[in-house]
């Protein structure tokens, strides 16, 4: 080595280096990474957040669990995510493709491979095919739907306050649904939605915390259903129920899956709101929709609270004219 020009120290330090890697390289499996992704992505998430990320990658791991990182390539990725496609589960498909991209970045970043070997693999598969949820949108027909509401006996008390609560606020069902009554401010008649709710889950779909104004029919409600609520003990949730509960009231009331949804409530506020000239920015912010332009997004951070407090006002005057109306 020394007539070589090699320093016979260096030598049999690379060769343990080398050693240690093709040691390190026999542990690193697809799964092993993409554990290591998921403690670091998802060790603080709501149960239900990390129960459905390990579902997808179980999905993956029946394919490429134990197969060694370092000897992966696109098309065994692309393999391992085509039979949830073949089944007709194309937006499974797709998360698929979003989680292994995402592992194979991490992966590249700590420098167990050289590059991205699933970046942009979504785009190998089907499109997802575009699917509105149920909703009714006809002034009449929405009037005919709150006065069931209104006078609806079934299911428990928690599902018939939330359904007479939810059209005013046209909140995602897991916003509502897993309200806690420390984050309701009946005095000032505002509701702060925080990003996350640790282990009740839910929060803000954006996890962005979300001030709602709530309008005078709002608070009397919440009133009513907390003063029932102390003389029964209490609890830290306002509506102990599961987006079942409200799916099978509706149904109860006569309403199929084709007619009506819970996110239905979402676009008929959206939807008769601006045909009511609402003002289409409050209308957005009060949605708490995520802005598409990027540089709008870094740089708008008005909440236009005062303006959503008389939106919200307006918006619930409109919707009880409904309901009256004959």
């Amino acid at each position: 080595m020394l007539a070589d020009g090699r320093d016979p120290g260096e030598v049999k330090k690379s060769e343990r280096e080398a050693a240690l890697l093709a040691e390190k390289e026999k542990a690193l499996t697809f799964e092993v990474v993409a554990e290591q992704w998921f403690e670091k992505q998802y060790a603080d998430s709501p149960p239900t957040t990390s129960k459905k990320i390990h579902w997808h990658l179980n999905i993956l791991y029946q394919h490429i669990g134990d197969r060694l990182f370092s000897s992966l390539e696109r098309r065994d990725i692309v393999g391992a995510i085509l039979p949830t496609q073949e089944r007709g589960c194309i937006d499974t498909a797709h998360r698929l493709a979003q989680i292994a991209s995402a592992v194979c970045l991490f992966a590249w970043g700590l420098g167990y491979t050289d590059r991205n070997i699933a970046d942009r693999i979504g785009a190998t598969l089907k499109p997802i095919p575009r699917r509105h949820r149920a909703a009714i949108t006809d002034p009449e027909k929405v009037g005919g739907l709150l006065r069931r509401i209104h006078g609806y006996t079934g299911s428990g008390l928690s599902v018939r306050y939330c359904l007479n609560i939810l059209p005013y606020l046209s909140l995602r069902s897991e916003e509502i649904r897993l309200a806690l009554w420390e984050e309701i401010d009946l005095e000032n008649a505002v509701w702060t939605i925080p990003a996350k709710r640790h282990e009740y889950g839910g929060g803000m779909k954006m996890r962005v915390t979300h001030t709602v104004p709530l309008p005078r029919q709002v608070v009397a409600l919440f009133r009513e259903l907390k003063e029932i609520r102390e003389m029964n003990g209490g609890g830290e949730l306002c509506f102990p129920i599961t987006a079942e509960g409200l799916l099978a009231a509706l149904r109860d009331m006569g309403y199929s899956k084709e007619e009506m949804s819970i996110h239905g409530f979402r676009t008929i506020f959206s939807t008769l709101a601006r045909e009511n000239n609402l003002n289409p920015n409050h209308i957005e912010k009060q949605l708490a929709h995520k802005e598409q332009n990027a540089v709008v997004e870094a740089y708008d951070r008005s909440q236009y609270f005062e303006q959503r407090r008389e939106l919200m006002q307006a918006w619930a005057d409109y919707l009880d004219k409904l309901r009256q109306a004959l």
